[in-house]
């Protein structure tokens, strides 16, 4: 059973949403061979349809323009694009990917501030395909942050002493807003950021790192390739961050570059090109 959200054009705007007794893989018709392409193409005039004018929404002191979002039927479309890519487990960046802002590694406030910006800020497609791919049990999912630990430790707490939120707590508290506490266990996090990592006496430490933590993601996805048991071919890195993205890929890994603030299913053109090439 998926959870499919009705959403409003404006990012964090929610309708309610129900729960859908279809399977992913009978929302929407199989795909046939090469499709891919045209799946895109579907979502891409979908979401300029639904683009309408209405409020933009504000969250932390920020208005994040209007953003149109993929339907039911085109997230079902594309969680079956990715089951036939032959990937095998997703690697999801946190900011400017899951979430539509970048936390600076850390969010401040209260609990109740805190929850208000994962609950309005968090991309919608990103929740219904990250929640999709767990209901339908075919991929392993991580989350791949440059949030880190320190950011929380090195961030006053607030007024009435809520520590800051960072590194795996942020990124498994916003997924169990949005995805339940089942879904949100069952993600790999790795949450380090590679500046604090360069001298010996912060590096040793650090679990299979045997040198300075390169800059990109290079040291995260071989943890999540080492704890899923997958080859870099086998894994997908969706993320904003182009030196992210171009460092992967030199070391054999699929990628997906996030085009705006937040993840997009449109933003999978890239791997539908790549699947019609396989």
């Amino acid at each position: 059973r998926v959870w499919c959200c009705f959403v409003g054009a404006a990012a964090g705007e929610w309708r309610g949403g129900r729960v859908c007794g279809r399977g992913v893989r009978s929302c929407a018709p199989r795909l046939n061979a090469g499709a891919g392409a045209d799946m895109i193409r579907r979502i891409s005039r979908g979401s300029r349809s639904r683009q309408a004018s209405g409020k933009k929404s504000a969250a932390v002191g920020e208005t994040e323009a209007i953003m149109a979002y993929a339907g039911e039927d085109e997230v079902a479309e594309a969680v079956q694009l990715l089951a036939e890519s032959q990937v095998r487990g997703i690697a999801w960046d946190w900011d400017l990917t899951a979430l539509t802002l970048h936390s600076g590694g850390r969010l401040r406030g209260t609990r109740a501030e805190q929850d208000a910006v994962l609950r309005e800020r968090m991309s919608l497609d990103f929740i219904r395909v990250f929640t999709a791919l767990h209901a339908s049990g075919t991929m392993q999912q991580a989350v791949l942050t440059h949030s880190d630990p320190v950011h929380a430790e090195r961030t006053a707490p607030a007024p009435d002493g809520t520590p800051a939120l960072a590194a795996e707590p942020m990124v498994r508290r916003g997924l169990t807003i949005h995805a339940g506490e089942a879904a949100a266990q069952s993600v790999f996090v790795v949450a380090r950021y590679p500046p604090l990592y360069q001298a010996t006496t912060h590096w040793r430490n650090v679990p299979a790192l045997r040198g300075p933590m390169p800059m990109g993601k290079q040291y995260h996805l071989e943890q999540f390739a080492a704890h899923a048991q997958l080859a870099p071919a086998q894994i997908l890195l969706i993320d904003d961050d182009h030196n992210n993205i171009s460092a992967a890929r030199d070391q054999g890994y699929k990628t997906v570059l996030v085009h705006g603030n937040g993840f997009r299913v449109a933003d999978l053109k890239d791997l539908a090109n790549l699947s019609r090439r396989l």
